[in-house]
């Protein structure tokens, strides 16, 4: 579509009282010195299509003001186009009103309000078919993207790059593995999970082992400490002092009833005690069996995820494509409908005589006509046919991805709800669980506690308080040095933990590097890609970082110099006309472009559209026209 401005007319707006730009579709040249309205022609240009002024504002100042800053009243403020659209000239006009109102009880009409009038070709509509004729001429920010140098720049560096994805295609992920050698392990790294996906796993799991291994030297030095404060024992001397302390106790208990009773105590405690390791052991089996299950259900539903999403960008894509079948059927009809009521225009008179021509060489065009008639419209048809079929075979992967979209939601719910129903049996098992040991551990409980009283009623009568006092020291001495060699066993257990988790941390580091160059590589395709189709502009897709990392970005430049960071005016904007090119031909629409500061340039790329130049110019005092526009716009 070519759009061209005819002529633009302001009336009142933003301090212009009346001016008309009458270009006639041609490229022209405003000049004027600073503060006399230059930039208020593209504001009002884009308020008359848009409701909004060059720098995407609505709410800015359309009334002119004096210079105490005070509204002037009274006035009626509007902008007239007309345009070229295609050869089609249309005429758009909206005007800006104030509203007056008398209020009860009072003499005067005091301003209320604003309202806006809207006109297409002279006839008044209202705003809702306003918009939509202007959106049928042109979508907003493709109009911003096509009219100012700037406007692309400015866009979030997210936005521009997925324009310039959208301009020049993406790469396939395995175009780009089969482009460096060094990634052929990528897919097997990956499985089933996206490059993203797979990034946060890695990121979760490096973050989980950094953790453990901040912990492991600060639990070794606690370990050791304890290890430290037992190096003056002796454990043969204090076997030995035991061995005489029972002896002792023993002598002064032999014969009483008390041995005996002991003897039958430490019977129940040895039991008591293998009873409590098989209880644990249950419980544990218990707990193994729930999480082994809880760890398979929630990579379960880790897939399910990931095939909801991939089923979603599935469904997008196929319905894009089925949208792009329709469009073409209904282009092969609209051809083969004007086709059909084509009729052959054939000369049936000599042009050099005026003497009519034979029979048979009128027919023989007539019929040379509707053979050729003929084959275009079988070709038309034969390509319906083929789009039809493609349309048919789309919409069966279509329906495929809706079934799987509609099944999958139930079982993503369906397999949380089983997680949290094993996370409840783990905490059921914890605090309920009841094992094969418990009626015979509680058994014993009281059979124990029996004998203690029995004991300590029959101790009353044999003071062995003293010695059992350093018995238990004794023994106190000895569990601390099993405590020790225990601290040491887990120290080992740490320093091999330590190890293989910084093994796994090495190897998830590669995978990191892997994923970073695939990025590398990826960009550097798609930068090489995507520079072909501009002649000034470069595109930087990603950053080197400081830690080596890479962060994706998309940052315009020109020579090397990014846009925005040292820059100049001049080339800015022949940049920013570079990229506008690139926009046109992939959007299929020209309209005119305008260039504030014009006279930053000494030339521009040469444009297939209309070019507005807006110059400052200190001789001229007032908006002109220049009148030689085609040299004024190339000077």
């Amino acid at each position: 579509m070519q759009v061209e401005l005819i002529r633009l007319t302001l009336n009142n707006f933003k301090g212009v009282s009346n001016f008309t730009l009458e270009p006639q579709g041609k490229d022209c040249v405003v000049r004027g010195d600073n503060a006399t309205g230059k930039t208020s022609l593209f504001d009002a240009f884009l308020w008359l299509l848009f409701n909004k002024d060059s720098r995407g504002r609505s709410d800015f100042q359309i009334k002119t003001v004096d210079e105490n800053g005070e509204e002037y009243t009274g006035l009626d403020h509007s902008v007239e186009a007309a345009l070229d659209v295609d050869g089609k000239e249309i005429a758009l006009k909206k005007v800006y009103k104030e509203q007056w109102t008398k209020r009860k009880g009072s003499a005067h009409k005091t301003l209320t309000g604003h309202t806006v009038d809207y006109y297409i070709d002279g006839v008044p509509v209202k705003q809702k078919e306003w918009k939509q004729k202007i959106s049928e001429l042109v979508e907003e920010e493709s109009f911003k993207l096509l009219t100012s140098p700037f406007y692309f720049n400015s866009l979030h560096w997210e936005k521009r790059r997925n324009l310039l994805l959208e301009i020049c295609g993406d790469v396939a992920d395995q175009e780009v593995i089969d482009s460096n050698s060094s990634l052929a392990q990528l897919p097997e790294i990956l499985g089933n999970k996206s490059i993203e996906d797979y990034k946060k796993v890695v990121a979760n799991r490096k973050k989980e082992i950094n953790k453990r291994l901040e912990a492991i030297p600060i639990r070794i030095d606690e370990l050791q400490n304890s290890i430290n404060n037992v190096a003056d024992l002796d454990r043969s001397a204090i076997n030995t002092r035991i061995k005489d302390l029972e002896e002792q106790i023993k002598n002064a208990q032999s014969g009483s009833q008390v041995s005996v009773l002991r003897k039958q105590k430490a019977e129940l405690e040895a039991e008591l005690s293998e009873k409590q390791n098989q209880q644990r052991e249950e419980i544990r089996n218990k707990e193994k069996e729930i999480k082994d299950k809880k760890a398979e259900t929630e990579n379960n539903l880790q897939d399910l995820q990931s095939r909801y999403k991939k089923d979603k960008q599935e469904l997008e894509r196929v319905q894009e494509e089925v949208q792009k079948c329709e469009s073409e059927m209904e282009r092969l009809r609209n051809e083969y409908h004007k086709k059909q009521q084509e009729q052959p225009d054939i000369e049936e008179s000599c042009p050099t005589c005026c003497q009519p021509l034979p029979e048979d060489q009128i027919q023989a065009a007539k019929d040379n006509f509707n053979k050729n008639k003929a084959d275009e419209l079988k070709r038309i048809n034969q390509a319906g046919k083929e789009w039809k079929e493609k349309k048919k075979g789309l919409q069966g992967q279509k329906r495929a991805c809706e079934e799987s979209l509609q099944s999958l939601p139930a079982k993503i719910e369906n397999t949380q709800a089983e997680i949290a129903d094993l996370d409840k049996q783990l905490q059921d098992i914890r605090n309920n669980t009841t094992t094969s040991a418990d009626q015979r551990i509680s058994e014993l409980h009281a059979q124990i506690q029996d004998f203690d009283q029995q004991i300590q009623s029959l101790e009353k009568e044999i003071d062995t308080t003293e010695l059992q006092q350093q018995l238990d020291a004794e023994r106190s001495h000895l569990s601390q040095l099993d405590a020790a060699e225990n601290s040491k066993k887990r120290i080992e257990e740490l320093k091999q933990e330590e190890k293989q988790l910084s093994q796994e941390y090495e190897k998830l580091e590669q995978h990191t590097y892997l994923m970073e160059q695939f990025v590398v590589q990826k960009v550097n395709l798609l930068e090489s890609k995507i520079n072909e189709k501009f002649e000034l502009a470069r595109f930087k897709l990603f950053e080197q970082q400081i830690n080596e990392g890479i962060k994706e970005t998309c940052i315009t430049t020109y020579k090397g110099v990014p846009f925005g960071q040292g820059l100049n005016n001049g080339a800015s904007i022949a940049v920013g006309l570079d990229i506008i090119k690139a926009l046109q031909e992939h959007y299929g629409v020209k309209a005119p472009i305008w260039i504030d500061n014009r006279e930053s340039l000494t030339w521009i790329p040469e444009m297939d559209c209309q070019v507005v130049s807006l110059v400052v110019d200190g001789n001229y005092n007032q908006l002109t026209i220049d009148n030689q526009l085609q040299e004024a716009a190339n000077e």
